[in-house]
């Protein structure tokens, strides 16, 4: 974490510099220079940044970014080859951060390296540098920022403009970033590696911090009834699925259902409201609409969802799956006790999709020799069983082999579900959150309580009912991916 403090203050030069504080102090309206300085001076921007500093090092801040609760993004560039940076400070007037060079990580940048015509040695150097962290008196904040670059040779300043923005912005455009870095070796090594080495808990807090103002939301009902069955569809960046769900399955399952639209999209509000009231009102059936004020991800939606479903049956449903037959919806509402079901699932084509999943465990290698990191990280990748496999084998049993189940579909008690604390929200935005709640079911309720239903059948459009494929959410996987690993009965299960 960084060091905050304002041993930075100039009492006297503050005093020198503002007669009338001095005046007030010496009338013991304030203690000192500094007492005023936190209680009015930051706002009224009435310290000001001096002194020379011999610089030693080329650097650039780029991106400087402050969130209202205090994240801070900055992302840049320096050419210290020759002196590698051991520390860099932020200073806001007296206020001031310290990063030490392990809270500042570095990257390859291949335009620094043709700009300063650099060798073939030196080339290995990663002059790319940003870093994420909290400041915990934001409100200090005002004017440039007053970067210092720490080297065993000496220091270099400048002053930056320092851009306001939401949580967020800040979230979305650190994924963006790490999605596109570039290394000298492998990247998602030394992702792992940067995650490990503080950043995925930054991003988390900003992620968490972005949700605390996001989770709030609006329920409107259409035809409300008793029914057995809650079914869950979280919609993200497309409406139009809420008709394809009513031709292909709200017609179909009778009035056993209720159907919950769960949007994290609050820009189609509109949109997913009017089309709710639509399929309601055509196939006479019980809809609720959930509208967040912002992407609180998979998780979280589905577990708001979840409290106020009125079934005592939840189906969490995928808006890009469709039923391959009516019978499905009658296996459904069978689903008792303490089991966890999923669908078998096909692709298009009729080829399968799903049976079941399981994980194994990839090694991920520096991919260069001059690395001091570990020799390698374990990175758990989750396989769908059978997957590409013609439909004449659907009929192969394989919950004996399975570890858990695809998120597109799964069925269970509310009682059940709410026990074990629904889906984790410590993943962004969304992925393995499917398969960290099979690893916690089988953990409490036994491991054949995990299991695909083979008379629940569905063709899954992968990827066709949301806008979760862009840069971000690539980013949030490769997280989600190093967080995940780090379980260890998730290692325990997985196939070296």
């Amino acid at each position: 974490m960084p060091v905050e403090d304002m041993e930075g203050f100039d009492e006297k030069l503050y005093l020198d510099s503002n007669p009338d504080v001095a005046a007030a102090v010496a009338a013991e309206h304030y203690t000192s220079g500094v007492s005023h300085y936190l209680e009015r001076g930051f706002k009224e921007n009435r310290y000001s940044i001096g002194g020379e500093l011999a610089a030693v090092a080329n650097f650039q801040i780029e991106r400087l970014m402050l969130s209202p609760r205090g994240h801070v993004f900055l992302s840049g560039w320096c050419n210290d080859f020759a002196s590698p940076i051991l520390e860099v400070w932020l200073s806001w007037g007296p206020y001031r951060a310290r990063l030490d060079h392990k809270e500042v990580f570095r990257y390859r940048r291949d335009d620094v390296e043709e700009a300063f015509e650099l060798s073939a040695l030196k080339q290995s150097h990663d002059y790319g540098m940003f870093t994420l962290f909290r400041l915990e008196r934001p409100e200090l904040v005002r004017g440039g920022v007053n970067i210092t670059i720490v080297t065993d040779t000496g220091v270099t300043s400048e002053i930056f403009a320092c851009s306001m923005t939401t949580e967020e912005a800040l979230c979305l455009h650190s994924l963006t970033f790490i999605n596109s870095l570039r290394f000298n070796g492998d990247h998602l090594y030394h992702l792992f590696r940067i995650f490990e080495a503080g950043f995925a808990d930054s991003v988390r807090k900003v992620y968490a911090d972005k949700n605390v103002s996001h989770q709030h939301y609006t329920i409107n009902a259409f035809n409300e009834k008793k029914v057995r069955c809650s079914v869950i569809t979280v919609l993200f960046g497309m409406h139009s699925p809420i008709r394809m769900i009513g031709s292909t399955a709200i017609s179909a399952a009778g009035a056993e259902f209720e159907w919950i639209f769960a949007n994290n999209s609050p820009e189609l509000a509109h949109d997913v409201l009017q089309a709710a009231r639509i399929v309601s009102g055509l196939y006479d059936a019980s809809v609720k609409v959930i509208n967040f004020n912002g992407n609180v991800g998979f998780g979280l939606a589905n577990n708001v969802a979840a409290k106020h479903a009125v079934g005592e049956i939840i189906c969490i449903y995928n808006p890009d799956i469709i039923p391959v037959e009516k019978l499905a919806f009658d296996e459904i509402l069978k689903c008792e006790g303490e089991s966890l079901q999923g669908a078998l699932l096909y692709y298009a084509d009729g080829t399968i999709m799903h049976n079941g999943m399981n994980f194994y465990v990839d090694r991920l290698f520096p991919g260069r020799s001059i690395d001091t990191g570990p020799p390698f990280y374990p990175a758990v990748r989750v396989e769908h069983l059978d997957k590409g496999a013609p439909a004449r084998f659907s009929d192969r049993d394989r919950n004996g082999d399975l570890a858990a189940l695809s998120g597109a579909l799964m069925v269970c008690s509310k009682e059940a579900f709410m026990s074990i604390g629904g889906f984790a929200e410590k993943f962004i935005f969304g992925h393995y959150e499917d398969a960290n709640l099979c690893l916690r079911w089988r953990e409490k309720f036994g491991v054949g309580s995990v299991r695909v239903n083979y008379q629940i059948k569905f063709v899954h459009l992968e990827s066709k009912g949301s806008h979760g494929d862009k840069e971000p959410y690539r980013g949030a996987a490769k997280l989600n991916r190093w967080l995940f690993s780090l379980d260890p009965s998730v290692l325990a299960s997985a196939i070296e």
